[in-house]
């Protein structure tokens, strides 16, 4: 189990869920393999395949993309959210570097992790330092704003409540930072890293799971 869990293509709650495959293997979840028709009564929930369940609470996880269309062209760039900048010759070199790191320190991820790098928009890397902020801006001294929510691993939980107490941190000015380049380059390796571990880290997640306990 554990090698599976490993190469999970998205991140999972197993932080805060010690005994999720306990449970899961215990015989006490069903799956039910179809989607939502309708709710009634208070607590029913209508399933298309014509089942009807009694629940107690029901948990929609609808999956996401990101929407980026607020953000024109240069204000992309300047943030380090996917844009055109991505291709440019600077991170292109950036890349190949951080992907032989990756491949030397961890040469089992060269092995058997595929390519799976597209040209779409949403497939392109945030480039952002310790996935939260721009370092172009942080170079320049500007701490207005930082990205939470761009976690790629099995800690989703404990990820997200750390990102929050590091960009609150840094908002604060309460963070001492490295320079532009250094930070550039550790977020090249740290995309080089996901694109290897995680086989869909850089596409658009549409996945929906619906479980009774």
């Amino acid at each position: 189990m554990s090698a599976r869990i490993f190469w999970a293509n998205s991140g999972l709650g197993l932080a805060s869920a010690p005994d999720f495959w306990k449970v899961f293997h215990s015989g006490q979840v069903t799956v039910h393999r179809t989607e939502i028709a309708g709710f009634s009564n208070g607590n029913q929930v209508h399933l298309k395949n014509k089942q009807t369940l009694e629940t107690d609470h029901v948990i929609l996880c609808t999956g996401w993309t990101d929407n980026l269309g607020l953000f024109d062209k240069k204000t992309r760039e300047e943030w380090g959210l996917p844009s055109t900048a991505d291709r440019s010759e600077k991170w292109a070199k950036l890349d190949v570097e951080a992907d032989r790191i990756v491949c030397e320190r961890l040469p089992f991820l060269a092995k058997n992790a595929p390519e799976t790098r597209t040209s779409s928009s949403h497939s392109r890397p945030w480039r952002l330092y310790r996935r939260l902020i721009s370092p172009r801006m942080a170079a320049k001294g500007d701490r207005s704003v930082f990205f939470p929510g761009q976690i790629h691993s099995v800690y989703t939980p404990l990820v997200a409540e750390m990102q929050a107490l590091w960009g609150v941190a840094f908002l604060l000015g309460r963070l001492e930072l490295p320079d532009q380049d250094a930070m550039e380059k550790e977020v090249a390796v740290w995309c080089a890293w996901t694109r290897r571990r995680y086989f869909t880290s850089h596409l658009p997640h549409h996945q929906t799971i619906e479980t009774r306990f």
